[in-house]
């Protein structure tokens, strides 16, 4: 009879542990997919951050974007690296690529359109891409 409890003892203590092992696992892999998420939201909020930073820089002529409202201007593209925080930084982990391409003239300024495409610094990853316009008159720089 006590071989009997033993047996049953050791079986419920394989069975104790397999669970144990399965309900470790299962929270390793939920808490890792947990993380995942949480960086690529954190990324996710950077990018746009910095894609209203460089939309107020483009619509505002300001930055590098000063040559846009010169009169003679030709499609141009720009490559701009951001920090984390939104800031230009030349080391920045997100690198800005704008297309800006005049879409038409007018006597009194010129109309553009933009592409913004933001991804990580080495193209990896794209985390965005935005279309915008802006205008900018004659002698407003």
């Amino acid at each position: 009879m006590k071989q009997n409890h033993t047996r049953v003892f050791f079986i419920e203590t394989a069975f104790l542990t397999l669970f144990v092992l399965l309900a470790l696992t299962v929270l390793v892999q939920v808490f890792g997919k947990a993380r995942q998420l949480g960086e690529q939201a954190a990324h996710t909020s950077a990018a746009a951050l910095i894609l209203q930073n460089v939309d107020a820089d483009l619509q505002a002529g300001a930055g590098a974007f000063a040559a846009l409202t010169e009169p003679s201007a030709a499609a141009q593209s720009f490559t701009i690296y951001y920090n984390a925080e939104g800031r230009q930084d030349a080391d920045g982990a997100y690198r800005v690529q704008v297309q800006a391409e005049p879409a038409s003239a007018g006597k009194n300024g010129r109309y553009w359109t933009a592409e913004i495409v933001i991804s990580d610094a080495d193209l990896t990853t794209r985390y965005t891409v935005a279309n915008t316009a802006c205008y900018y008159k004659k002698g407003a720089a």
